[in-house]
Formats: structure tokens, C-alpha cells, sequence
């Protein structure tokens, strides 16, 4: 793959966890982090904390164009989500203020229109796994 074509994935990649962040937002979340790393170990997308409802998503954002015949969520499969509760973990361990809150793990697909070049839709999976 070219870099060009990089550059675009990742583009596209950055426009699904901004729309996502957003959708998080306006559902009364604040965004504690976006693209937390542990090392070279693995990332966590989002996680996002609802005060009120004492609860903590993490979530994956996978973006894939209009009309892709599979759907975004099947590629976090159980390795992956194997990967991101081990993430969790150490995101708690140096996060203690939050250990009393609830924790789901969500899944954010995220539609890319090619012809309008912008993210379009969402559909949030809470409690994906």
C-alpha cells in the first residue's frame, strides 16, 4: 500500500472517532481520552464517562465505506476484544477515580460516504462484548 493510501485511511480513520466522539458528546459523555496508548501494546479508540450514570465506554470505532458488503463490527473479533479489556485494565490501574463507575465495551461503526468525503452515519453498539 502506497502512502497516499495511508495517509487516506487514515484520514477516513480520524473522521469515524471524530464523529463518534461527538455522537458520545451529545448523549451527555465527556471524552476522558481519545487514541490512549499503552506503550506499543495497543490503543483504546475512546473512553468516555457518564457522570450520571456512573458508567465508562470504551470504545472501538471501526469506519468502512458506504455499501461494504461486512459489516465494520465483525472485524473486532475475540482476539481484539481480548486486547482491549487487557488495555482497560492498565487504563484503570493508573485511573483509580474511575474504578466505581460501571464499564461496557462498545462498538462504533461508522459509515464514510466516498462521494461526499465525510463521515455520514453512525450506529453504536453498546455492549458489544
Amino acid at each position: 500500500m502506497d502512502r497516499k493510501n495511508l495517509t487516506d485511511k487514515y484520514s477516513i480513520g480520524k473522521m469515524g472517532e471524530d464523529l463518534a466522539a461527538e455522537f458520545y458528546e451529545n448523549a451527555g459523555y465527556f471524552i476522558l481520552a481519545r487514541n490512549w496508548r499503552w506503550s506499543n501494546k495497543g490503543e483504546i479508540d475512546i473512553i468516555a464517562y457518564n457522570k450520571e450514570m456512573n458508567v465508562i465506554a470504551i470504545c472501538e470505532v471501526k469506519t468502512r465505506k458506504i455499501n461494504t458488503f461486512v459489516r465494520a463490527c465483525v472485524a473486532v473479533n475475540a482476539a481484539k476484544q481480548k486486547k482491549l479489556r487487557m488495555l482497560a485494565k492498565v487504563f484503570f490501574s493508573s485511573n483509580k477515580a474511575y474504578l466505581k463507575a460501571d464499564v461496557r465495551f462498545d462498538v462504533a461503526e461508522v459509515s464514510f460516504d466516498c462521494t461526499k468525503c465525510s463521515a455520514s452515519e453512525i450506529n453504536l453498539i453498546e455492549n458489544a462484548f
